[in-house]
């Protein structure tokens, strides 16, 4: 909850007068498609930090400040494998229930981290995109 949930506010608290001052910003929190598995510890601080992007998103984005996240699925890269690793069979049992892509490594949430940092994310805000391969799909 410290990491997850604590390090963001105040990573968030720490950038908001640089972005006042400038005029405009944005936060883009990593969450995760756990947040939205129910369940466990780290399910529930990344399902916190889901909020706290949209508390953040409500009062910043007044002072230009966009507030958005992203909820990776299934990623292949160390901190991923450490957690879940590759022969594990929870990770087989995961990758079953997703319809798209099965995994990716990290560089797959970059163009979705590009958007929401560029002006052609202007218009977003207080949102959670799964990049997950249809793992999580919310109406």
């Amino acid at each position: 909850m410290r990491v997850n949930v604590l390090g963001a506010i105040l990573c968030a608290r720490a950038a908001k007068a640089s972005m006042v001052e400038r005029g405009a910003g944005r936060i883009i929190n990593q969450v995760s498609a756990g947040a939205f598995m129910g369940g466990g510890i780290y399910g529930i601080s990344k399902l916190a930090l889901v909020s706290v992007t949209v508390g953040l998103a409500r009062s910043l984005g007044p002072l230009g400040i966009n507030v958005n996240a992203i909820a990776p699925g299934l990623v292949e890269n160390e901190p991923g494998m450490r957690s879940l690793p590759a022969d594990h069979p929870a990770r087989a049992a995961l990758a079953a229930a997703i319809p798209g892509k099965k995994q990716a490594p990290a560089e797959d949430l970059l163009g979705t981290l590009l958007l929401l940092a560029s002006p052609a994310g202007d218009w977003i805000n207080g949102q959670t995109i799964s990049v997950d391969g249809g793992w999580v799909m919310r109406l």
